[in-house]
């Protein structure tokens, strides 16, 4: 009988504690909620010095599928992980080829724009990177995501199969062996290889449609979501990233010049850096802004 007694004293204990634990964690989520709420309006004001609402909707005459190689880049990248760095590269790559091949009919080899540069000029590749003076390789991802961009241009390969297709292997081939080139090491099996491959064929395919208002980004989002989770895991603040992601994107897409764009770059990672949130939060949202300010910074270039 004693024994039943501490036994169900303790049971009574351990519900009491679990309760208690659940309730904790549920009153942090609501204060990350609000917190994360007013972070995102505190980044919608600083958009409001770039053009009113009406000049942040997509200009498709001026960008085409450019400013949606930057929202590929940055989700993509971000979603990855480890190896967000080759394919994010990956995705906007083969975004921006398709798009051209579709609306264009014109291969990136047809390009007359783009000066292919010498070594001597690689430091003139447009690149941005927030230096808070805690600088660390996470926080340079979208640098060296562009510098692998640039190598897979001055390359002039054209990435296309026999049957005219983009051939995401030997893109992602490619991409691995440039980041060891900048002392980045990614050690990716070969059944990750063909998952990231498939992945980014679904990215591709949904921000495509997107491109072509045949579907909004918030359905784009959720068909990479779901992609995502079935060949990988889902990410704790993968929805609340997306939902940051898209409100720099309409400012970013309103402003021209390489001083504007990391201006206000710098403004959004003070903002993220301020924040009252978790640290991964934190680094997710630095995350996704610095490939997608990266990528677009890139893409500004190339126009």
């Amino acid at each position: 009988m004693r024994i039943f007694f501490y036994f169900f004293v303790g049971m009574i204990v351990l519900t009491s504690c679990s309760g208690e634990l659940q309730e904790t964690m549920s009153n942090e989520t609501k204060t990350e909620d609000v917190e994360f709420a007013k972070l995102c309006s505190s980044v919608e004001q600083i958009g409001t010095n770039y053009g009113s609402p009406e000049t942040r909707s997509i200009n498709w005459n001026k960008w085409g599928g450019k400013i949606f190689s930057a929202a590929v880049d940055g989700i993509t990248g971000y979603i990855a992980g480890p190896a967000g760095l080759v394919v994010g590269t990956l995705c906007s790559w083969a975004f921006d080829e398709h798009w051209d091949r579709c609306t264009k009919m014109m291969s990136r080899a047809g390009y007359s724009n783009i000066e292919l540069q010498s070594e001597q000029d690689i430091h003139l590749t447009p690149t941005y990177v927030f230096n808070d003076g805690v600088l660390t390789r996470s926080d340079s991802i979208g640098y060296y995501h562009n510098m692998i961009l640039d190598d897979l241009t001055k390359s002039k390969k054209e990435y296309i199969t026999v049957t005219g297709e983009i051939d995401y292997q030997s893109i992602l081939s490619d991409c691995i062996i440039y980041a060891k080139k900048y002392g980045i090491e990614l050690n990716i099996s070969n059944a990750d290889k063909n998952n990231y491959v498939n992945f980014s064929k679904d990215v591709v395919k949904s921000f495509y449609a997107c491109g072509k208002n045949e579907i909004t980004i918030y359905e784009a989002f959720d068909s990479i979501n779901t992609s995502y989770i079935r060949k990988f895991n889902n990410k704790e603040y993968l929805g609340k990233t997306e939902i940051f992601q898209d409100k720099i994107i309409e400012t970013l897409n309103s402003i021209d010049g390489y001083d504007n764009i990391t201006n206000y770059a710098d403004q959004v990672n003070i903002i993220i850096k301020d924040a009252n949130v978790s640290p991964t939060l934190k680094q997710d949202l630095k995350t996704v802004t610095d490939i997608t300010v990266n990528s677009r910074i890139y893409w500004d270039d190339k126009q």
